[in-house]
């Protein structure tokens, strides 16, 4: 499972760190999802991403390793 959020957040002028304001999760937590080095994510967080970016989960969770 990939968790592909950069195409939404390019497409909404977002940046990592507004993003993360926003959630209120840390800058990393954020950049590693960003970057698809995140091995997990927490249900809130996923929901807060969801949120957001006015996406579901579908829209940002892809297949792949």
């Amino acid at each position: 499972m990939i968790i592909s959020i950069k195409p939404l957040m390019d497409s909404q002028h977002i940046t990592r760190y507004e993003l993360a304001q926003r959630m209120g999760v840390t800058y990393p937590t954020i950049n590693n999802i960003y970057k698809g080095n995140a091995t997990s994510i927490r249900l809130d967080t996923l929901e807060s991403l969801c949120r957001e970016l006015h996406c579901t989960p579908n829209d940002i969770i892809k297949e792949g390793y």
